[in-house]
């Protein structure tokens, strides 16, 4: 029962960093020099020209596996979004994964399923068009659903959470070590 408390306060403590960073305006994605010191983005001045192989190594970069993102690639695409909706939910993501791998399941199935049908209901009940959705308006749907009570939906974020979680705890020093 303690692990359980443990647990839950790790969690929020969590979840209070993130927002903390979020409201700081941190972005992991953000270009950064050798000391790890943020620098101005748009200004290369290494650049050659050469961009079409700037653009594939950034596409190749963003296929790699970079967590739960909370409105998965597969509902996104059934919708004609706008830009600005779609580079939300593409960033609206756990972070990297570090408890095991984050596979497709049939608990996933139903949760973009979830996802798909909280969407619908999302555009209906806000009066607006996919492709008119704005950033704010993505946002504001993406929080809705890591805070959704559908056990559909719930039940797949607290067990990647716990998962996570659980992964962390495990690492930690023993009392008597």
């Amino acid at each position: 029962m303690k692990w359980h408390v443990a647990a839950l306060r790790f969690e929020i403590a969590m979840l209070r960093h993130a927002r903390i960073l979020r409201k700081a305006g941190f972005r992991p994605d953000q270009a950064r020099d050798e000391q790890g010191r943020w620098v101005e983005e748009g200004r290369d001045e290494e650049s050659s020209g050469d961009q079409d192989i700037g653009d594939a190594l950034e596409l190749s970069a963003q296929r790699k596996p970079d967590g739960h993102h909370f409105v998965p690639r597969a509902v996104v695409s059934k919708f004609e979004l706008s830009d600005d909706a779609i580079s939300e939910f593409e960033n609206a993501k756990t972070g990297k994964l570090f408890a095991e791998k984050h596979g497709w399941s049939a608990q996933h199935r139903t949760y973009n399923e979830a996802v798909e049908q909280k969407l619908e209901q999302f555009l209906k009940s806000n009066m607006t068009r996919a492709e008119d959705t704005s950033a704010g308006q993505a946002r504001q749907f993406v929080d809705e659903i890591k805070w959704s009570r559908d056990p559909r939906i719930r039940g797949l974020n607290m067990k990647i959470s716990t998962r996570e979680i659980m992964h962390w705890i495990r690492r930690m020093p023993r009392a008597g070590d």
